[in-house]
């Protein structure tokens, strides 16, 4: 089916198309034009199911009002929060968000990279998978406005909005000492992400702090392709083969699968076993036994980044803008 076209409309109620256009762009009555004109061209317009040619208004313009937000899984309820946040506060500012999943694989991060480059957009928010320098110096080279969320690669100067991860893993594993906890397990992924790398960091520099050894079998690395059954294999061993007291997950995906896990061993919570995470979700404090946790400030991220892209967008060669946002442990019974 053929796009209805200005001219189209233009040639239907017998004004210039340069008419019909400020009409249909809210420029009527700035312009001096007749409101029944207005009204019988919007009526038009409608019947003919126009839609306007956004590209085409973006090339002319050089500027879309569109805003690219690219995330390992909008799924996760993490990145969920972080969009909803950047939607309502760029609608405020007059501007869209597109988003996309890059599920941590580098060529789909880089599709979506430049397919939101080719639909014009703004400027990108990206939570890189850290696979993809590549396209982030371009970005840079280009002076192409973006911010990258929750990870950052240390050997690029950008623009980027993270958590205190090691800091947050320290406080956590801490409480747990103090708890008298002596045996700690540690789950992971097989991941080279740097925030679960600097939270295995908090949690050894907590132990060392502690006087408590650290014990690399108590260290644990769930499979990123297998995450149900790998937890569960590892949690399992850490029960039954290595005694441990309490253990610290650095996500709040793998501390659900783990809380599974130690249900189906029959295990208590807090009672037999303190377990812990970086991250959180309702449903964690919805459990049986809520999961004490570090809230990441999902709000916080889109607010800061959405701040930061808007003032890049508006104006050139910006100062580099790191920001480290602070994180509280939020302490439920299952402590």
């Amino acid at each position: 089916m053929k796009r209805t076209s200005l001219q189209d409309i233009a040639n239907e109620v017998g004004l210039s198309k340069t008419t019909v256009s400020w009409i249909l762009n809210n420029k009527g009555k700035e312009n001096n034009i007749n409101p029944k004109t207005i009204e019988k061209v919007q009526e038009v317009a409608k019947e003919m199911n126009y839609f306007p040619n956004y590209l085409a208004k973006s090339l002319s313009l050089g500027k879309s009002n569109t805003i690219g937000l690219i995330v390992p899984r909008i799924t996760d309820s993490h990145f969920a929060q972080i969009a909803e946040t950047l939607e309502k506060e760029a609608y405020s500012q007059n501007y869209t968000v597109i988003y996309g999943s890059a599920e941590e694989q580098k060529h789909k991060e880089h599709n979506l990279i430049h397919t939101f480059l080719g639909k014009q957009v703004d400027g990108l928010i990206i939570a890189s998978s850290l696979y993809n320098a590549e396209d982030i110096e371009l970005l840079k080279y280009k002076n192409f406005p973006f911010v990258l969320i929750d990870r950052y690669y240390p050997e690029i100067e950008t623009n980027f909005v993270v958590v205190e991860d090691e800091g947050g893993a320290y406080s956590i594993v801490s409480e747990l000492t103090r708890k008298s906890k002596k045996r700690i397990g540690f789950v992971t992924v097989n991941s080279h992400l740097l925030p679960l790398k600097f939270r295995e960091e908090g949690y050894k520099r907590a132990l060392t702090d502690a006087t408590i050894n650290i014990d690399r079998s108590l260290m644990k690395e769930v499979d990123f392709n297998n995450v149900r059954a790998s937890t569960y294999n590892n949690v399992k061993e850490l029960v039954c083969n290595h005694k441990v007291d309490a253990i610290f997950f650095t996500t709040h995906y793998l501390a659900a699968n783990g809380f599974k896990c130690l249900k189906e061993l029959d295990l208590s919570i807090p009672d037999d076993i303190t377990i812990c995470c970086f991250g959180d979700s309702h449903y964690l404090g919805l459990l049986d036994s809520p999961i004490t946790v570090i809230p990441m400030p999902a709000e916080q991220i889109g607010q800061e980044a959405l701040r930061i892209l808007l003032n890049n967008m508006k104006y050139k060669n910006q100062p580099v803008e790191k920001i480290v946002l602070p994180v509280k442990t939020k302490i439920r019974k299952a402590l």
